[in-house]
Formats: C-alpha cells, sequence, structure tokens
C-alpha cells in the first residue's frame, strides 16, 4: 500500500491484532505499529511515512478503502431479529411513557401512604373522644331543647343544648 492509498484507508484490528509495517525502498523496516482490537484512520499515521515508503498490513489487520474522507453507510433498519433471543418482543411504550407511569406508581404509593396515615390519626382521635366521653359519663348532663327565634324572619328553630345536671 502506497502513501496515497494510506490516506483516504480506514485501518481495522481484530481481537488477535496485528502489524503496521513501514517498509523503505531498499527493503529496511523503518517502523512498525501494533494494533489490537481496534480502529484507526491512516490519515493519523501519515505524518510517519515517507513518500517511496510502503506500507505492509501483518496479522489480523484489514484496510477499508474510501472515495475521500467520508464514509458512506447505508442506515439499519428500526428493528432486527437477529436471532439472538428469539423469545425477545421490542417494547411498545417509549421512554415518556415509562417515566409517566413511574411517576404514576411514584404518587399511588405516597397516596396510599398518606392514606394509612390518616386512618391512623382518625383512630387515635376516636379513641381519645371515647376517653373523654368516659370522663363525662361521671357528670351527668341533661340535654333541654331551646328555642331560638331569628330577629328579621321571625323564624323560630330548636335547638338542642347540653347542661349539667343540678345536684
Amino acid at each position: 500500500m502506497k502513501k496515497r492509498e494510506l490516506r483516504n484507508a480506514m485501518l481495522f484490528a481484530g481481537n488477535l491484532g496485528g502489524n503496521i509495517v513501514s517498509i523503505s525502498p531498499d527493503g529496511e523496516v523503518n517502523w512498525e505499529l501494533g494494533m489490537r482490537g481496534e480502529m484507526k484512520e491512516g490519515r493519523d499515521l501519515m505524518r510517519y511515512v515517507h513518500d517511496t515508503d510502503e506500507i505492509r498490513l501483518e496479522g489480523e489487520i484489514y484496510a477499508v478503502m474510501t472515495t475521500g474522507t467520508r464514509m458512506q453507510a447505508q442506515s439499519a433498519f428500526d428493528k432486527v431479529e437477529s436471532g439472538a433471543n428469539p423469545d425477545f418482543r421490542p417494547t411498545n411504550y417509549t421512554e415518556a411513557e415509562v417515566r409517566l407511569r413511574r411517576l404514576l406508581s411514584d404518587v399511588q404509593a405516597q397516596s396510599n401512604s398518606l392514606e394509612k396515615r390518616k386512618q391512623s390519626f382518625l383512630k387515635a382521635n376516636d379513641k381519645l373522644k371515647g376517653d373523654n366521653l368516659k370522663k363525662e359519663d361521671k357528670t351527668e348532663t341533661k340535654l333541654e331543647v331551646v328555642e331560638v327565634v331569628d330577629i328579621l324572619t321571625d323564624e323560630s328553630t330548636e335547638i338542642p343544648v347540653k347542661k349539667k345536671a343540678e345536684e
């Protein structure tokens, strides 16, 4: 491979790796670069290569020639069944829907927690009222009906009132 070919090449090294060797016209090795499991653009090596040098790829290194500075690639399909997991089915939820469902479940959990706290407060309140009623039972109370008359409309209303029993 000549210097002008290296400029437009993408170099790929497999897991086993290999070497890129620069050889002068008289057969002497100028430099050798090891690569393993990576990708490198050929133009990155241009400053180390003389115009008359030849580049040799050894081992598991492959050069893909491009036309210019860009490589064109065909876009992939949205969903590809590779056969790696035949039971896999893509989800129908979008990322926003997943976040919304998670938020709703968090709100529901908080609501349930608050409902439990409310029930415990109501139970404690009922218990306190029950204790107060027991204390009031010691003193006898009498329920009397009082008639209240509205001055503006002349309507009368009966209101029950508790009064302590007279001894």
